[in-house]
């Protein structure tokens, strides 16, 4: 079976270190942002606090990847093709300062600082998976897990199989 890929597979501009590790979850951030945009105001009403965090191996070399202030560069609008690297600088040297979010009735202040590094270890469906989850006074509204598969790529949970290309289907040399 052929591999079948475009060169803007192959070659993707964006911030480092590692595109699994910066690219995807700014790529998987800017997706839920696109998410949230698409709900109905209602919806988007009854959140009050929206909760990132990286798990497994995101959440263990998360600080030195900068795998924090991607996903949060995301979430706040930002793509590797329209993200100054000035912005990304600036959310490392200044960690605590809220960058508003607004989205329809939604609105949120949120810094490096709120982006969780939960469990390095555990059953999750790709070492490289974030969650993104919105809450009303403290209980869960919403859940959605991301997984950046490498070269910058992201898939959702929620992608069905037939949307998942099989890339090497040979598993030995």
């Amino acid at each position: 079976m052929p591999i079948l890929t475009t060169l803007e597979e192959l070659y993707k501009f964006g911030p480092g270190p590692s595109s699994s590790h910066t690219m995807g979850p700014m790529i998987a951030g800017y997706n839920f942002y696109k998410l949230a945009c698409q709900l109905s105001l209602e919806e988007l009403s009854r959140a009050t606090e929206l909760k990132i965090e990286l798990l497994g191996s995101l959440s263990a070399t998360g600080k030195g990847h900068g795998t924090d202030r991607a996903v949060l560069a995301g979430v706040l609008g930002k793509t590797p093709d329209n993200c100054d690297p000035r912005f990304l600088d600036e959310l490392a040297q200044e960690r605590c300062k809220k960058h508003a979010l607004d989205i329809k009735s939604f609105h949120a202040n949120l810094s490096v600082d709120d982006v969780v590094y939960g469990p390095t270890v555990g059953k999750f469906p790709h070492p490289n998976t974030m969650r993104f989850a919105a809450f009303r006074n403290g209980e869960l509204l919403e859940c959605v897990r991301a997984f950046s598969i490498g070269g910058g790529s992201v898939r959702f949970e929620t992608d069905s199989p037939d949307e998942e290309a099989e890339f090497y289907p040979e598993k030995n040399l």
